[in-house]
């Protein structure tokens, strides 16, 4: 199946030409990119303490790198950036399962929950500020998980919305998506990972100008539109905010786990009915294009989609 994927994806645009000028790519990434001031074999191997056979054996089992060194003008956020370049890992990959594109998120802390003077804030759905440390890296989908994509792997179409190949999945059912999930090998990210990821190294309500960033109920028509057309946030990453809600793989509940700072991996101790999901949808209006918004998902809906991630075992990666 990776085989036939490769060549598809070498004959076919993966994304609509608007999509790709958006990131700015075309079919050339599918073959190895030179990493910066390197040599072409280097490409794939991370050049620090990381770069272990198991690692490297572990990247090629399901991904091709397209960059290894992170573009600083996609990265805008230099400290983000540092810590990237710090792993030693590649930055951008293509997941062979899906051809979904995925960038590296570094380790680091921040703080997550509502922002002192938010006054959209529902302390009911937001919750109070505490430190969060992301321990580890991982890999998180560039964009929400796209129709085309879903048909590949599923030979669904689901969608509600307008059928076309590069607007976001959407009236999936969280059942569906754990069977996505388990026969490409990603997963969901945790809510501490997805707002961390979303927040970018930045610290207010959102990342940028909301009309910049989001599709929402004031520029997009009450439809959702193509994936990768608003402005990135300063990790590269499109549409966290607006275009249709993402579930993420964390349980709901009205109380985060209780800690000085808390790992990511807590999260995984919340055990309730339902999925959270975040980052509002094209649908809702400003109160809803925030960092910090978080509901339960208790059914699919037109407004409701996913990114996936995936995160490198803990055995093969050593800090």
């Amino acid at each position: 199946m990776v085989a036939a994927l490769v060549a598809t994806l070498g004959s076919l645009v993966v994304l609509p030409s608007a999509t790709q000028r958006a990131y700015a790519v075309s079919t050339a990434p599918l073959q190895d990119t030179e990493p910066r001031g390197g040599s072409s074999s280097e490409a794939g191997s991370p050049k620090t303490s990381p770069g272990q056979d198991g690692l490297r054996e572990w990247l090629e089992s399901w991904s091709r790198v397209l960059e290894h060194d992170v573009d600083a003008t996609v990265v805008t956020d230099a400290d983000g950036r540092e810590r990237m370049l710090a792993t030693g890992l590649p930055w951008r990959v293509l997941d062979l399962a899906t051809g979904i594109e995925m960038l590296l998120v570094p380790p680091g802390e921040y703080m997550r929950g509502t922002v002192e003077g938010d006054l959209d804030a529902d302390v009911l759905l937001n919750l109070s500020r505490h430190r969060v440390r992301i321990e580890a890296p991982y890999y998180l989908g560039r964009t929400e998980v796209t129709q085309w994509q879903w048909l590949w792997v599923t030979g669904a179409r689901p969608s509600a919305s307008v059928q076309a190949p590069d607007l976001p999945v959407d009236s999936v059912a969280p059942q569906d998506i754990e069977a996505f999930l388990d026969s490409t090998g990603l997963t969901l990210p945790r809510d501490s990972e997805w707002e961390y990821a979303c927040r970018a190294g930045t610290k207010g309500i959102r990342y940028g100008d909301l009309n910049q960033i989001a599709w929402y109920s004031e520029n997009s028509g009450q439809h959702s539109h193509p994936v990768g057309l608003k402005q990135a946030n300063p990790w590269g990453f499109h549409d966290m905010l607006g275009n249709v809600w993402e579930i993420v793989g964390t349980r709901w509940s009205t109380t985060y786990p209780e800690a000085t700072v808390l790992s990511a991996t807590a999260d995984d101790d919340i055990q309730t009915l339902h999925h959270v999901k975040r980052g509002g949808a094209s649908g809702g209006g400003p109160d809803f294009m925030r960092a910090s918004l978080r509901q339960p998902a208790s059914k699919s809906s037109r407004w409701v989609g996913f990114r996936v991630v995936k995160r490198i075992p803990s055995a093969i990666y050593s800090k």
